[in-house]
Formats: C-alpha cells, sequence, structure tokens
C-alpha cells in the first residue's frame, strides 16, 4: 500500500504525460515533475499529496519558445530554487514568491518564473545535480558543468560520443554513508 498516491493531470488538448520526477535532496516531501508543456511542484503533507503549476504569462512563455518542449526537471540542493531544461537548449529557473506575501508559508511548494538562460543550440536532456554542482548534457554531444548561480565551471565538447542521455556520479558505498549492519 503506497503512504501518498495521486494522478497527475493531463491537458486533453496536448496529451501532455509527464517523463520526470525528481524529489528535492533536502527534502523528500517534494517533488517536481514535469511533462513537454507544463511543471508541477508537489509536496506532501499530513498524509496528502499536493501539487502546484507555476503560472507563466504569455510574456514568459515567449522568451523560452511557446513550442518548445521541457525536458528535464531538479532541484538545487540548499536553495529553494528548482529548473526545468528545453529541447531549444534551454534553462528555466523557479523560485520561491518573493513579492506576494500571502504565500510565505507556502513552505517550498509555490514556484514562480524567475528567468530563461540559452546554455546550448541544442535540446538539453540531462539535467543532474553532483556537491555544488549542476551538470547539464544532451543533443549536442557536450557535458557542462555550471555552480548554482548558472556560471559555466568545466565542459567536455569533443567527446565524439553523439547525443547524451544520461549521466552517472560515482558516489560513496552505502555501508560508508549508514551506521547500520543490516545487509
Amino acid at each position: 500500500e503506497p503512504l501518498y498516491s495521486e494522478l497527475v493531470p493531463i491537458n486533453k488538448k496536448t496529451d501532455d504525460r509527464h517523463t520526470c520526477l525528481r524529489f528535492n535532496p533536502a527534502s523528500s516531501a517534494e517533488i517536481i515533475t514535469n511533462g513537454p508543456s507544463n511543471v508541477l511542484f508537489w509536496k506532501h503533507n499530513n498524509s496528502k499529496l499536493i501539487s502546484y503549476a507555476p503560472f507563466l504569462s504569455e510574456k514568459e512563455r515567449n522568451r523560452f519558445g511557446s513550442k518548445s518542449a521541457f525536458c528535464v526537471s531538479a532541484f538545487f540542493p540548499g536553495t529553494a530554487q528548482a529548473s526545468t531544461s528545453t529541447e531549444n537548449g534551454q534553462l528555466i529557473i523557479w523560485d520561491e514568491p518573493k513579492t506576494d506575501t500571502s504565500l510565505e508559508n507556502n513552505h517550498g511548494l509555490f514556484k514562480e518564473f524567475v528567468k530563461v538562460i540559452q546554455l546550448s543550440k541544442e535540446s538539453i536532456c540531462v539535467l543532474e545535480t553532483s556537491n555544488n554542482y549542476l551538470c547539464l548534457a544532451g543533443d549536442d554531444g557536450a557535458v557542462r558543468f555550471y555552480d548554482f548561480s548558472i556560471r559555466l565551471v568545466a565542459w567536455f565538447e569533443d567527446l565524439d560520443a553523439g547525443p547524451i542521455r544520461s549521466v552517472n556520479f560515482n558516489v560513496p558505498a552505502i555501508s560508508a554513508t549508514l551506521d547500520c549492519d543490516f545487509y
């Protein structure tokens, strides 16, 4: 029996099924999901799972192309921010509202569009965080590392490996991070 269960709303016009689900590394109660045309922020509290879709004005949507599909989303560890990549090579930054005091107690659920940054000419299909870095990769075959202020730290462009679909990082063995003997 699951602890929480909820249907992801589907836009009947676009049949927009969500293909990405990520937990906030700072709080397993917070989740971000996205499909090609929308992003949802989720939070579970008191045996209930609630969702919020950030509003995008026509002007904001046009800044990253109204036909541009969302690819993948992730939270920035240690911050209130999250991001979503697009098939046009852009990164959309989401953050907690700074101006609406009625949302002071939103506890991370409500996010608003902050900015869009053009980082590639092609689709960004990989968006991972590791330590204090954001790793982006995609159809251009490059792997780039940014800090959470989206400043380029390192890049690998001449891999000649074709489009990148996943990136994996070596993490410490579970026995080194847990103080127990159960396996």
